[in-house]
């Protein structure tokens, strides 16, 4: 039985009604089991500060802990060799901290150290990745403080070859965030894991084991919603690590199955996961993954 928080990723509704309609997408979201959701920057482009203070206490209202993605682009890149680029992206980073702390949450995560997707411009060496490294940590060290002093934690993700590659495993990410402080943490992400890791016992446990284990994301290895479909993951084995390891944070659903929409683009969908599924019949898919989590897979 698992006892920590579970949420659910909003690029889940990409494509729906619901993806233009915040509030509502809020009251699904608990309704349909959630505690927690895990919502973009650009949601709350062009608000005012007091239409933020509403989603405040919407969130507040449905009892739901709020997480914001990294939504990082080339142009704010903090792994960049451009001087005008790090200075970017540090500014974008210290508002989306502001963001954050005045919509009340105290997690960021993503790839929030570089930008999403990234490819290196050509063959890569260690030395030069360890190089692209130590540049980003010396921006991040310009943010964390912040951060800290708002009380968030960001969580690093570590994400597959096919995406990024500054660091593909768990071992690879605390070895990045090793001297960057408590508040710089490792999202782990059943889907990446599933591609990078050996075991994702011994994953979970040394990124726990170092104490850098701060966020969770699950998925199936094609990206549906764990519960609806067959599936060859050790879902036992991978509570069983986060149980062992003493992991209390919240645990992330983030499933794409619905395509043709810009973010089934950004995540490579080409094809429907959902069969087709009504808006009805994707919330009635969110219900069974919050059961089939709670009762630990």
């Amino acid at each position: 039985m698992i006892t920590n928080k579970i949420g659910l990723h909003a690029g889940y509704f990409a494509g729906t009604e619901l993806e233009k309609d915040l509030f509502e997408m809020l009251r699904v979201t608990a309704e349909a089991g959630c505690q927690a959701i895990e919502l973009m920057p650009g949601c709350f482009l062009g608000m005012t500060m007091a239409q933020k203070q509403e989603v405040r206490r919407a969130l507040e209202y449905y009892d739901l802990e709020l997480v914001v993605g990294a939504g990082r682009s080339p142009r704010v890149d903090l792994s960049s060799a451009d001087p005008a680029v790090q200075a970017a992206g540090i500014k974008s980073a210290l508002e989306t901290l502001t963001l954050i702390s005045v919509l009340g949450g105290h997690l960021w995560d993503g790839l929030i150290h570089a930008c999403w997707p990234g490819r290196p411009s050509a063959v890569l060496t260690a030395r030069e990745k360890e190089i692209i490294c130590a540049r980003s940590r010396e921006n991040l060290k310009k943010i964390l403080p912040m951060a800290e002093h708002l009380g968030i934690t960001c969580c690093f993700e570590v994400v597959n070859r096919f995406e990024h590659y500054l660091f593909n495993t768990a071992r690879e990410g605390v070895a990045f965030t090793q001297d960057l402080g408590d508040n710089a943490q490792l999202l782990l992400d059943t889907f990446h894991m599933n591609i990078e890791e050996d075991t994702f016992t011994d994953a979970i446990c040394w990124a726990a084991g170092h104490k850098k284990l701060g966020h969770f994301h699950v998925g199936e290895a094609n990206r549906k919603m764990p519960g609806t479909a067959p599936s060859h993951l050790p879902w036992d084995s991978i509570f069983s690590a986060l149980a062992q390891c003493g992991y209390r944070g919240l645990i992330i659903m983030e499933p794409y199955i619905l395509a043709e929409t810009q973010t089934a683009y950004n995540v490579c969908l080409w094809r429907d996961l959902s069969g087709h599924a009504s808006t009805k019949q994707l919330i009635s898919q969110i219900k069974t993954g919050v059961e089939f989590l709670r009762n630990g897979g």
